[in-house]
Parts: C-alpha cells; sequence; structure tokens
C-alpha cells in the first residue's frame, strides 16, 4: 500500500523512474550474467573500434524504421524487463525459502522471461497506459505545470484519463513519434559519448543536444510516416 500511496502522491519523478530501470539493469547484469558477457566481449575485441559506430548504425534504424522493429523491440524487451525483474526482486524472496535456488537465479530469470514473452502484448499496453496515465498525473499533481493546481487529485485524474484516450485512439502515430524520440536520443548520445561531438560546439551542452533530438526526432517521425504500411 506504501508504494500505491507513494504514486497517488505523485512522489516518483522521472528522476527516479529512471533510477529504478538502472537498478534492474545492475542487479541483473551480475554473477554468470556477467562473466558470460565478459567472455563474450573478449572473443569479439577486434569490433571493439568499431562499436560506436555499430550503435550509431542501430540508433539509426530505430529513428527511422522504430515502428516496424516494434514487434521484435516488444519480444526483446519483455524477456529483459521480466529476466531482470525476477532476479532483482523474485530470486532473493525464493532463496530466502529455498536457499539452493540462490546460485541458480538465473535460471528463474529465464523463465520468468520466457512468460514475459508469453505475455508480452498484454505487458506492453498495460506499460503503455500506466506511462500515459502517470506522466500528466505526476506534471498536474505535482504543481510542475500550474502551481496552483497543484495536489488537486481530481484534475489530477482528470488530465492523466484524457491523455490515456488520446494515447489509445492515435497510438499508431505516438508510437513512431515515441520511437523516433527514442532513435534521436540514441544518436545524440552516442555522439556526445563516443565521438565528443557536443562538446565540439561552442553553445550549451543541454540545449545542443535537445535541438538535436527534436530535429532528429522530427525528421524520423516524418519518414516513418511516410513509409509506414498501408492496409
Amino acid at each position: 500500500m506504501d508504494f500505491f500511496n507513494k504514486v497517488l502522491a505523485a512522489e516518483y519523478d522521472f528522476d527516479a523512474i529512471g533510477q529504478f530501470f538502472k537498478n534492474l539493469f545492475n542487479g541483473s547484469f551480475t554473477g554468470k550474467v556477467e562473466e558470460l558477457w565478459d567472455k563474450l566481449w573478449g572473443m569479439v575485441s577486434v569490433i571493439h573500434p568499431f562499436v560506436g559506430y555499430l550503435f550509431l548504425a542501430l540508433a539509426l534504424v530505430q529513428l527511422l524504421f522504430g515502428k516496424r522493429l516494434l514487434g521484435f523491440q516488444k519480444f526483446v524487451g519483455a524477456f529483459a524487463v521480466g529476466y531482470a525483474a525476477s532476479v532483482v526482486y523474485l530470486v532473493p524472496v525464493l532463496a530466502d525459502l529455498i536457499p539452493a535456488l540462490a546460485d541458480f537465479g538465473w535460471i528463474v530469470g529465464i523463465v520468468v522471461g520466457i512468460i514475459a514473452i508469453l505475455l508480452r502484448k498484454i505487458l506492453y499496453m498495460a506499460v503503455y497506459i500506466i506511462a500515459f496515465a502517470y506522466i500528466p498525473y505526476y506534471l498536474v499533481y505535482s504543481g510542475s505545470l500550474v502551481e496552483a493546481i497543484g495536489g488537486n487529485m481530481i484534475i489530477a485524474a482528470a488530465a492523466a484519463a484524457v491523455l490515456v484516450v488520446l494515447a489509445i485512439v492515435l497510438r499508431k502515430w505516438v508510437e513512431m513519434l515515441g520511437l523516433s524520440a527514442l532513435g534521436a536520443y540514441c544518436i545524440t548520445k552516442t555522439l556526445d559519448v563516443k565521438f565528443g561531438v557536443i562538446d565540439m560546439i561552442p553553445m550549451d551542452g543541454m540545449l545542443v543536444g535537445l535541438i538535436i533530438v527534436g530535429v532528429l526526432t522530427l525528421i524520423g517521425f516524418i519518414i516513418q510516416v511516410k513509409t509506414r504500411k498501408r492496409y
């Protein structure tokens, strides 16, 4: 109940949500998974100098063809989140009951990941609706948009309901825009971290990054709309 009370009180900001997913990644990328990754990474040392270009290419594909690849991304994302969530939250509980499971948490993670794949359409829609409900709810209730109506649960809930309805009705367009934005962000992040492009521009780094993300998102969205499947 404490979790739901915090949600209703809009206590989870965007930093907290980002930290949640970061904790999932860090908590699951340990033990045998980390060992396996280190071995695989060592085996492909020849491509290490080209990793930045590989990331850039993948981000470009996401920018231009994200909607077409959404089914594959749901598949991979469902397994990854199912695996991570089970290893971080479920395995410790089971290990308290059956200590022997502590060394085989990765097996539990794989099983849960496969179940998540089978339920990926339901899970995707649940996450989709929750995301578009909580974002406006948080912005209104916390007073981030209009301080005068901050703390008004009725207005915040109404804003959440309106945005959820719009997000469902316009789902195809929202997905294309969101996937374009994700691709644009990944491109910008790669240009910044791997190639230092942002630092070369004599302007405020955050502003430059936002401009690049905005322009690339618009380009990607237009291309995805123009090349979308018509039935």
